[in-house]
């Protein structure tokens, strides 16, 4: 029998499981199987921080990340009062917490930052996801951060610093591994803590071999004896799958080694060239598919997902999460991508296993899961569509020994529904756990009250398992696999019309299915194969990584799979960090990728001035970041060979800007780095990489050289004069048109008859006329005439939708002898002899 808590309980049958009474607070009565909301007061409440259910002191308690960082900060732990149906802080504030700065985006952990002790004695707010565990054997709460691991004492109620570190390909870090959004569970067989979802991880481990990177790096372990986290990936399978996996890893390698050195030494001139890269990307596919499937020893890399301990099994169950892959191969999609796979990991043996669940919930992108020992199953708690007309919040059971899920309970989700991020995720922003002393499941989520208010709700789930009525989950039917990306063959009619295109014409060329809209990206030409390359976003707009392909001759955009660009907790505004699976976040591109021989280069060895001035200053091993067609339209990074620095140039700065048909990619760095060239005008850097050498050299220029530009791109290749071409935009006093010598080093300004008047998009070279196309202002056209020196006005026919004026989704496809313009895909062949050119 149950204790009765007479000033606020009027009765408790504990046979029945009945409440019939009204809680202090309480919007309704309290009924077994029913959420019900509580009136708690309306503080500032953690998201996207797991509270913990503490047995010694039969509590839940809750601490993490205020709401915004602009909310007044409450760095306390909070209990829940079961008496109250209320949140109470646990311990008075030691002092007044410090300003932090942009808090806690910048020292405690929100998608950035490292963890650490604040001089009041706790830890700085942080957004910790899952990384919260109770120590059973020391009776603490143990939270696990970047740089930070911390332990708080239920009893004495104070804070310490474990002191951790993280042992991680040889290096030494502070506190827990450097990565964010983990999950962490502790394991009491081994006396170890176990940390497998995360993300923002640097892992190079594969680049060497197949040039794939990650953001993930499998399982860690920690070890009481020795405080020292350590990634425990080698240490799965038997000896005779590890055998397996090295010699798959290898003939990976020889695939990937054997496609680079054709690709360097036919340079796609050899037609046979494309069949030996379909040959060889099937065979990448091949054994990409048996070490993720057949010789898989952990599961997918994943971050959002708890992991919780299930003491009949002595082992730790795992369901769910964000993988980010985004099937956009198949159509358009808003969302993240998620799993609804069930794993084990088996404390006795310390080895991973999947249960094979064919009925099982929907892919659940940030799971809320919590184990009923009552019942012995894990209970996961799910909510509709944000967005939905008719919102529901749906109660899962699994019973871990034998695999089976089962639906226990759904109803209609009549309050508000927090979703996460700014970019069109309908995600429900919640967390949960589960008070065994009373069978109650509580959730908090936090409503925003209006600009920069926030508050936490609460609400109650009574849980009487005899009078739920279980159903068989769902049948599961998994996406069809993704299909390598391929380029189609011209069609020769298409090909035909393209050259009788009327003169300075736009057409709508209408290809069967449109990319998406890439608000903040931009539109590359590959010079060389003759493709339009569409990537970025961010921001409020487009969020995923995939490179949608114009092919040009056959008028078709082909798309792959995408991965998000958001992880948890959500950015919701462009992203941080490389994927899971090795490809960069799309974001405000401000032109800083280029198409050239089959591949998308984002890096090349080289940073921002502004950003990254330190980091580019090492003398690290550097990397080239492409996308790659020849592989199926997957991210990759290779070694760079050499890097050499001129005169005066302390740092590999350049971001990817044109590029030389011939095979280089060149960038400016500092002062016209478009949009953060501001805070460096008075500093100039030129890099080039030779895409098939993989060597890159950085050189100091001298004034005069243009004054720095937005995030417009004003510039483009000449390739028979080994030129830059730029056109400088200046507000308040005249324009100017240059062109950067890559020989000599030196701008120059040609000073021509007459300037556009206004900011042009981009500037884009026709090679054949000897002059340069300029779009502007959303429906201006200008041509310039190196052999006149000026500058005149086309006039607009056809079918234009319209320029972007900033973010430049025009190119010139210089094959076929036209313009692309996007998001539509309107085409014109251009004349510059129509132009009306001043005397």
């Amino acid at each position: 029998m149950r204790l009765v808590i007479a000033a606020m309980l009027v009765t408790l049958t504990v046979a029945s499981g009945q409440i019939a009474s009204l809680w202090a607070g309480s919007t309704e009565k309290l009924r077994t199987n029913r959420w019900v909301k509580l009136d708690t007061r309306p503080e500032p409440g953690y998201r996207f921080s797991q509270p913990i259910y503490v047995p010694s002191r039969k509590q839940i308690l809750h601490w993490g990340a205020v709401a915004r960082s602009d909310t007044p900060f409450r760095n306390d732990v909070r209990a829940f009062n079961f008496d109250k149906g209320d949140w109470a802080s646990d311990y008075p504030i030691a002092g007044k917490l410090p300003p932090l700065q942009n808090a806690p985006y910048g020292k405690g952990i929100w998608y950035t930052g490292t963890g650490e002790m604040l001089p009041c004695g706790t830890p700085a707010p942080s957004a910790i996801a899952n990384g919260v565990c109770y120590d059973s054997k020391r009776d603490q709460v143990v939270y696990t951060m970047k740089g930070l691991m911390a332990a708080y004492d239920p009893h004495a109620k104070k804070w310490r610093d474990m002191e951790a570190k993280t042992i991680l390909t040889g290096r030494e870090y502070p506190g827990g591994p450097p990565v964010y959004g983990v999950g962490t569970c502790y394991d009491p067989v081994n006396d170890e803590i176990v940390l497998f979802s995360h993300w923002g991880g640097e892992n190079l481990e594969m680049v060497s071999a197949v040039g794939r990177a990650s953001a993930h790096w499998g399982t860690f372990r920690y070890s009481f004896t020795d405080n020292t986290w350590r990634c425990a990936s080698d240490t799965f399978g038997s000896k005779q799958i590890r055998n397996a996996r090295q010699k798959t890893v290898a003939a990976l390698a020889d695939a990937f080694n054997a496609l680079d050195q054709h690709w360097r030494s036919q340079r796609s001139k050899d037609r046979r060239y494309y069949r030996r890269a379909a040959t060889a990307r099937d065979a990448i596919r091949a054994l990409d598919d048996e070490l993720d499937h057949q010789l898989r020893i952990e599961p997918p890399s994943r971050t959002g997902t708890p992991l919780l301990y299930h003491p009949k099994l002595q082992a730790i169950v795992m369901f769910g999460g964000e993988d980010g892959i985004n099937r956009t191969d198949l159509g358009r999609s808003t969302m993240p991508g998620s799993l609804n796979d069930t794993w084990l990991y088996d404390c006795k043996t310390r080895q991973w296993s999947e249960l094979k669940t064919p009925r099982r919930p929907p892919p659940t992108l940030w799971p809320k899961m919590v184990y009923h020992d009552e019942s012995d199953r894990m209970l996961l708690v799910t909510r509709s569509n944000a967005w939905g007309k008719e919102q529901t919040i749906t109660i899962w059971a699994l019973n871990a020994a034998d695999g089976r899920w089962t639906e226990l309970h759904q109803q209609p989700w009549q309050w508000e529904t927090p979703h996460a991020g700014s970019v069109g995720w309908a995600v429900a922003s919640f967390e949960i756990a589960l008070d065994p002393e009373w069978n109650l499941i509580v959730m908090t989520q936090v409503p925003r009250l209006g600009r920069d208010k926030w508050a936490r709700e609460t609400f109650v789930f009574l849980l009487d398992m005899d009078k739920l009525k279980p159903e068989p989950a769902p049948e599961w039917k998994p996406p069809p696999p993704i299909k390598p990306q391929a380029i189609p063959p011209d069609n020769p009619k298409w090909v035909e019309k393209l050259k009788n295109l009327p003169a300075n014409t736009w057409v709508l060329a209408d290809p069967a299915r449109l990319p998406e809209n890439r608000g903040w990206g931009i539109a590359a030409c590959d010079p060389v194969r003759s493709l339009v390359c569409y990537f970025g976003g961010g921001h409020s707009s487009y969020q995923f990584n995939d490179v949608a392909v114009y092919a040009v001759g056959a008028n078709r955009w082909v798309h792959t799979a995408g991965e998000a660009n958001d992880w948890v907790p959500p950015v919701g505004w462009g992203g941080v960090t490389m994927g899971l699976h090795g490809g960069p976040h799309a974001h405000h591109q401000r032109n800083t990728y280029v198409a050239l021989d089959g591949r998308v280069y984002r890096g090349i060895g080289t940073g921002s001035r502004r950003w990254s001035p330190e980091a580019e200053k090492k003398k690290d091993l550097r990397y080239a970041w492409f996308w790659d067609i020849d592989c199926g339209g997957v991210w990759r990074m290779q070694k760079i060979n050499k890097v050499a620095l001129g005169d005066d140039v302390p740092g590999t700065w350049g971001q990817p800007h044109v590029v030389d048909p011939a095979g280089m990619v060149y960038g400016f760095g500092g002062a016209l780095e478009p949009y953060d060239g501001r805070f460096f005008a008075d500093e100039l850097y030129f890099s080039q990489y030779d895409i098939y050498n993989g060597t890159l050299h950085v050189k100091k220029v001298e004034k005069p050289y243009p004054a720095p530009v937005l995030e417009y791109r004003p510039f483009c290749y000449l390739p028979d004069k080994r030129q830059i071409f730029f056109y400088e935009y200046r507000k308040d006093h005249g324009h100017a048109t240059w062109v950067y010598d890559v020989e000599k080093n030196v701008f120059i300004d040609l000073e021509p008859k007459r300037q556009p008047m206004g900011q042009v998009g981009t500037v884009l070279y026709l090679q054949d006329q000897n002059a340069v196309f300029a779009p502007a202002d959303r429906d201006q056209q200008w041509v310039y005439s190196f052999e006149k020196n000026t500058w005149a006005q086309l006039a607009v026919k056809g079918q234009l939708s319209r320029f972007d004026p900033v973010y430049a989704q025009t190119v010139y496809v210089p094959e076929h002898g036209i313009l692309v313009n996007l998001p539509k895909t309107e085409v014109m062949r251009p004349d510059v002899s129509e132009a009306a050119f001043p005397p």
